[in-house]
């Protein structure tokens, strides 16, 4: 007999580091629908998993076959013995149509959509509110996701996590901060990250350099927008991204929609103050003005004006309210609300 049982679309380093901890205390079995998807290298999850688990498909998540997988998930389910099932979102009709024909008392979903990055009227509305009818638990990241769950009329319960997971947290040597106007994009080149305005804003600022970490379509379009003190160095590896957030000032991430953006936790980890978006999930893990900074993703000037104003005496100031004590307590809540919930 299993705790719990997770249907996930495909393992990734900081669930796979989520579900270890939990099997450490309580006896879980996970099923993952397919080895990785388009966005993600295959080295994404170095981990070894502690908990007995299944990946149904060796095909990219996008390429999977969803019959095949429908069936093979109803099959795999159907041999297991379980007290709770938590499914991991709305989004994958192998899991609506198992939940439609396998219905059970106890399933709880995981959200990590906000409610800026998810439609909420007509058909969306309607197919999100059936699915919800299954549900008598949202393990929800954060107030964002919460709001989204408000908007489609959800009554049952909502537990808030404060993640999507849990970053790696490599023993290293920090560097001394001292402020050198050094900033660092981390994330896919793409609309959602809003990296026009992102440019724009630091070719009015000659004097501070912006590092852009990623690939996408875009790059070529952005690469040609960008001035000298601009670079773009691709895709890195995750285990590299410590040392570039290690030696960057700010990160930086504008984005008009981000469910989470995990890279804001592994910032605050290496005491790298962060400048993000009020519309990024992970935004109540910053203190306005105490810990890092949020502005609005439309207005560019206010940004601007925000970013000059950063003076060595405020930089330390970011720097040293940085609490990195507090990310270990919330990644023990985050697991304890999965055990007891």
């Amino acid at each position: 007999m299993f705790e719990k049982v997770f249907i996930l679309n495909v393992p990734s380093f900081y669930k796979v580091n989520l579900l270890n901890r939990i099997s450490d205390q309580i006896n879980i079995y996970v099923i993952f629908l397919s080895i990785n998807n388009n966005d993600r290298s295959m080295n994404f999850v170095s981990e070894e998993m502690r908990f007995k688990n299944i990946i149904l498909s060796q095909k990219k998540f996008e390429n999977r076959n969803k019959v095949f997988i429908f069936f093979k998930l109803y099959k795999t389910i159907s041999t297991l013995r379980y007290k709770q099932l938590i499914v991991g979102g709305w989004d994958i009709l192998e899991i609506f149509f198992l939940l439609l024909l396998k219905k059970n008392n106890n399933t709880s979903m995981i959200l990590e959509s906000t409610i800026y990055d998810s439609k909420v009227k007509g058909v969306y509305r309607l197919y999100k509110k059936t699915f919800l009818l299954f549900i008598n638990k949202v393990f929800a990241s954060g107030a964002l996701h919460k709001k989204l769950l408000i908007a489609l009329g959800y009554k049952g319960k909502i537990i808030i996590t404060k993640g999507v997971g849990i970053i790696n947290k490599p023993e290293t040597q920090f560097r001394e901060k001292n402020y050198n106007k050094k900033f660092l994009f981390v994330g896919r080149l793409i609309k959602e990250k809003n990296l026009e305005f992102l440019i724009s804003i630091f070719n009015k600022l000659p004097n501070f350099s912006l590092t852009i970490v990623g690939d996408g379509f875009l790059k070529e379009i952005l690469s040609s927008k960008s001035n000298n003190n601009i670079i773009f160095i691709g895709h890195v590896d995750n285990d590299k991204l410590g040392a570039l957030l290690n030696n960057a000032d700010f990160l930086i991430l504008p984005s008009i929609k981000e469910t989470w953006g995990l890279v804001i936790e592994e910032s605050l980890y290496y005491n790298t103050p962060v400048i993000i978006s009020s519309k990024c999930g992970a935004v109540e893990l910053v203190d306005n003005r105490f810990n890092g900074i949020v502005i609005d993703p439309y207005n560019l000037e206010s940004t601007i004006k925000i970013i000059e104003g950063i003076t060595k005496i405020k930089y330390k100031n970011f720097v040293n309210n940085i609490d990195t004590n507090s990310l270990k307590e919330k990644d023990i809540k985050q697991v304890n609300y999965y055990i007891e919930n």
